[in-house]
């Protein structure tokens, strides 16, 4: 509990705030943190994009200008010089064109973004493309002019080489601005795995000081929670003591309970105490408490203060009654003990003529005893050959069943024999066909017919087996028939003569209860004489009783009135 203090008189809603709190900023750290990678490594795709590859892109336009105004020039130079006036108007797009485009070019590089290197090398580019554009201009004028021998030889000797200085530097600018492409991609790859880690190692540190911080928070909500609950199981065993075992204190919602409980239990135990001290006076004999001298119960215990007064109220006046009533029986007792005599004395003479009754009517009930017996005898008779008819009725419905399963797995087979019989009309069919086909290929299908002429052989023998089978079948099938018709009768000959013994045991057995009852009526009043004679007898030694006992009566309510003036009572 000590490493809890600090979090012990927070509420619940703030404990929780706190443990997800956490948990969620450090989350929300994690996520800032990955954008701000993605933005990075968005940037260094970005800057690869719109940088060294738009570059690349650059430097090949260039190389292609330059490659087809060479193409141009050469193209121009090797042909007649009858036909070069058509095809200098097209020489001069050609090369008006590819000018356009390395300048372009150029000038798009010098736009972008480039190391120190690459930059270097572009000015000795673009410085070589003005030293081409000169001489170029000199070789138009010169293949305008019709002097082709200088301009050959100026474009072997001057241009030629400058053209290949330019090819040779772009492909050293196009490697530096690969070298820059790969610095971005290792720059953003670098970037992404540091994210990653950096993504991990938080994630990791979240999940530890989340569950560090959650352990601590669940320990200041579940150990308060279980000190409350094992208080509550002891007090739910009887014991009220338990309120001093509670030691929780704290100005949250489970604070508040630990007060609530303590505060109950001392309640109930002083309940029990005062039920307690008022039971024990209420044994001693002490009925006077009041109302007034009871402790007040709060709730729905108010009913059980109630309800002792209303038994102590109860209490006085059942004994108050009961010594009025003492007085009144004594009075009875001696009247009683006066009647007794006199009543002994008539029943003496009413003993003898009851005995002659009984012998009379215990000779009927014997033979009406007897009759029962018979008739039972055979009522039991009847039942069993009703028992033994109903097994036989068994028996026969098994047979039927029997039979038609036998009649159903007979249909079974007869669906089995006409798709033999289909199949032995498709072989049949079959070696028809072989046999035609055999007799078309002449000598080398003759062992083919013989084969077709033995298949058809089988076929037909096939389906005379499968029809014999089949015609079987139907008068098995027939026969089940008849068979089910005249099991079918025996079934509903032994239902008649089940009904007909049932009637018959059923008027034997209303005989037999008859007799029973007649038996036992006999019986019943044979005890009824005997009763009435021991009644009679008795009468006349319980009357003489009567009187003693009143005797002993008129005591008891002596000791009795003793007793509850023993109590004290309201005045």
């Amino acid at each position: 509990m000590e490493q809890n203090e600090r979090y012990k008189n927070l509420s619940l809603k703030k404990k929780l705030f706190i443990s997800h709190g956490i948990i969620i900023a450090v989350a929300a750290v994690i996520a800032v943190l990955l954008l701000v990678g993605l933005n990075i490594v968005k940037g260094n795709v970005s800057g690869i994009f719109n940088g060294p590859l738009a570059n690349i892109d650059s430097v090949g336009k260039v190389r292609y200008g330059i490659t087809d105004l060479q193409r141009a020039i050469n193209r121009i130079l090797t042909e007649d010089s009858s036909q070069v006036g058509n095809s200098y108007v097209n020489f001069e797009k050609t090369v008006t064109e590819d000018v356009s485009l390395i300048t372009d070019s150029v000038q798009q590089m010098h736009n972008r973004k480039m190391n120190t290197e690459s930059t270097a090398l572009l000015n000795q580019i673009a410085s070589k493309i003005d030293e081409g554009e000169k001489v170029r201009s000199t070789l138009m004028t010169q293949i305008k002019a019709g002097r082709y021998s200088e301009a050959v030889e100026l474009n072997n000797n001057t241009y030629l080489p400058i053209v290949n200085d330019i090819k040779s530097l772009s492909e050293q600018l196009e490697n530096s601005i690969d070298k820059t492409a790969v610095n971005y991609y290792t720059m953003s790859k670098y970037t992404g795995v540091g994210m990653t880690v950096a993504g991990i190692l938080l994630l990791i540190a979240d999940v530890v000081f989340g569950l560090r911080v959650t352990r601590k928070m669940a320990s200041a909500i579940v150990e308060p929670v279980q000190e409350i609950t094992e208080a509550a199981k002891i007090m739910y065993s009887g014991d009220m003591s338990v309120g001093e075992r509670i030691t929780y204190e704290s100005e949250n919602e489970i604070g508040q309970l630990a007060d609530a409980l303590r505060g109950t239990t001392k309640n109930l135990s002083d309940y029990v105490n005062e039920i307690s001290a008022i039971l024990q006076r209420m044994a001693t004999g002490d009925l006077t408490e009041d109302s007034d001298e009871i402790t007040d119960f709060l709730g729905d215990f108010a009913s059980i203060k109630e309800s002792f007064v209303h038994i102590l109220k109860r209490f006085n006046s059942t004994l108050t009654n009961i010594q009025t009533s003492a007085d009144e029986v004594e009075e009875g007792a001696n009247g009683i003990s006066q009647s007794s005599q006199a009543l002994a004395e008539g029943a003496t003479d009413q003993a003898s003529a009851i005995q002659q009754l009984d012998a009379t009517v215990t000779s009927v009930a014997n033979m009406a005893t007897e009759s029962a017996r018979e008739t039972q005898q055979a009522y039991d008779d009847i039942q069993k050959t009703v028992s033994d008819a109903e097994q036989e009725k068994e028996k026969v419905k098994e047979l039927t069943d029997e039979m038609r399963r036998i009649y159903e797995i007979s249909s079974e087979i007869d669906n089995i024999i006409v798709t033999i019989e289909s199949i032995a009309s498709q072989t049949n069919l079959l070696s028809l066909n072989a046999s035609i086909e055999a007799a078309r290929a002449g000598e080398a299908g003759k062992g083919f017919a013989v084969v077709a002429d033995q298949i058809g052989k089988l076929a037909a023998d096939s389906a005379n087996s499968a029809a014999e089978t089949k015609e079987l079948i139907s008068k098995t099938v027939q026969e089940i028939e008849k068979g089910n018709a005249v099991t079918e009768t025996v079934s509903q000959s032994f239902d008649r003569v089940i009904a007909s013994m049932n009637t018959f045991a059923d008027v034997a057995h209303q005989i037999n209860e008859t007799a029973v009852n007649q038996a036992s009526a006999l019986e019943q009043v044979n005890q009824g004489i005997d009763q009435l004679s021991a009644a009679v007898q008795n009468t006349a030694s319980s009357s003489e009783e009567s009187a003693a006992i009143s005797e002993q009566l008129s005591a008891k309510v002596e000791e009795l009135d003793t007793l509850v003036r023993k109590f004290k009572l309201y005045a």
